[in-house]
């Protein structure tokens, strides 16, 4: 920390003032995600340091996000097993993606990712997007399954419910045309004098 810099955080920006909390609290993990992103969805100090603010929002995209952003906000006493910001990042040793002595570093990543997934190879962190959202540009084959299932989806979503529209709407014609027959055969009946019982 830089104490001459007014846009480092300090200990009460992260951990509070009168109501202090740290990793020991339950909610401290998943409420993290929070925190950094006071900081770090705010354009105005990003812009100083050439930090994008899409961060907060491709993690949130991200599977681990939506995990933890699930448990933060719908079940906030159980704390979720998924990375989050300082997982990845470091707590109070987090530098510059840039900073070969960084856990973000690319020569790095492969041990970072091992400590939640301990089989990770040497190729693991290519999986991951690395902050940046999808593009024709830089993921063309994830954009091509993204638009082929935004598409599909939908169409697949609409076709199941128009065939059981369809096959609702032949059961209760059949079931209309079923009870009329009834009571046309009973109405029949009654006009010849007959027990519509027997």
């Amino acid at each position: 920390m830089n104490g001459s810099n007014p846009d480092v955080p300090t200990c009460i920006d992260c951990h509070g003032a009168h109501h202090v909390q740290g990793p020991q609290d339950t909610t401290f993990h998943n409420n993290s995600i929070a925190i950094c992103g006071e900081c770090h969805a705010n354009e105005t100090i990003m812009y100083k340091y050439g930090i994008s603010t899409d961060v907060l929002d491709t993690y949130l995209d991200d599977f681990h996000g939506k995990t933890v952003n699930f448990f933060r906000t719908q079940a906030p006493e159980i704390e979720s097993n998924k990375a989050t910001c300082f997982d990845c990042h470091g707590v109070h040793n987090i530098r510059s993606p840039e900073d070969p002595a960084s856990t973000v570093y690319p020569s790095n990543l492969q041990s970072t990712c091992q400590r939640c997934h301990a089989n990770a190879s040497i190729t693991f962190p290519q999986a991951w997007l690395s902050h940046h959202a999808p593009s024709w540009e830089r993921t063309p084959e994830l954009m091509v399954a993204n638009t082929f299932y935004s598409f599909v989806v939908p169409l697949t979503v609409a076709g199941f419910m128009g065939y059981i529209a369809l096959d609702a709407r032949r059961r209760i014609a059949q079931h209309l045309r079923s009870t009329s027959h009834k009571e046309a055969k009973v109405q029949h009946k009654d006009k010849n004098g007959r027990n519509p019982s027997h």
